[in-house]
């Protein structure tokens, strides 16, 4: 096997390996449970309270295994998960079948390269550290403007840099003390381990350069902070105009 090959079939088994324990890691990481909520409370914000949650469409960017998607789920909306890759979309199927969630559908499409067959059909879109990994992120951010009604909104979040271990654990140290730092690396090594193994070139944003995408993507911004593990994710909510 060559040596591009060997890269490729040992970032492959650690991708399904972190596909397979992610449930674990974030179920019992706070911080992470706490995104979701956060990302929960912009979709209704964005939506509005509704007699039939069902009647608001959410669109998951790169759902992986469903964990955001399940999420939102729960809010009463019908939410479409699209990811690039077969063998999440199959981790995501299953659990839905053995959830028996009925208000969430999956499909393997990579919005920044598939055609999406979704024109101006939903409310709100969830784009959940997708930029700074994906090869092609102008077209993600095009795709997820197209596939929004006008006048719908979406979220952003893209890391500002890496989640590198000791650097993390110390500002967290520092700032929140031993037990959330120790908490931490339950998240932090497997994510460095995921990111070591990967091959690829990574777009992290700080504030501005995120802003600057979405406003050239033709989004109007309504909210920007900084969220997550010591800060190290850069948030936006915004309007297609």
């Amino acid at each position: 096997m060559s040596g591009l090959g060997l890269r490729q079939g040992l970032e492959h088994l650690v991708a399904v390996g972190y596909g397979l324990s992610y449930d674990a890691i974030v179920s019992s990481f706070p911080p992470y449970r706490e995104l979701l909520d956060e990302v929960a409370g912009y979709a209704e914000r964005s939506v509005g309270r509704r007699r039939d949650p069902r009647s608001a469409h959410v669109l998951d960017v790169a759902s992986g295994i469903g964990t955001l998607a399940f999420r939102l789920a729960r809010e009463g909306y019908t939410i479409v998960g699209l990811d690039g890759v077969e063998y999440l979309v199959e981790i995501a199927r299953e659990k839905r079948r053995a959830r028996n969630v009925a208000n969430v559908a999956f499909h393997r499409i990579d919005i920044g390269g598939d055609e999406v067959p979704w024109r101006e059909a939903f409310d709100f879109a969830v784009s959940l550290h997708t930029l700074y990994w994906h090869p092609r992120p102008a077209q993600v951010l095009a795709a997820t403007r197209r596939a929004l009604r006008p006048g719908g909104h979406a979220l952003f979040l893209n890391y500002s840099r890496p989640a590198r271990v000791l650097p993390t654990f110390k500002t967290i140290l520092a700032s929140e003390g031993w037990g959330p730092a120790l908490g931490a690396l339950r998240w932090l090594l497997p994510t460095a381990l995921f990111e070591g193994c990967r091959n690829y070139t990574p777009h992290y944003t700080e504030a501005d350069a995120l802003y600057q995408l979405l406003a050239d993507a033709g989004f109007e911004i309504l909210e920007a902070r900084r969220t997550f593990l010591a800060d190290i994710s850069c948030l936006a909510w915004v309007r297609r105009t």
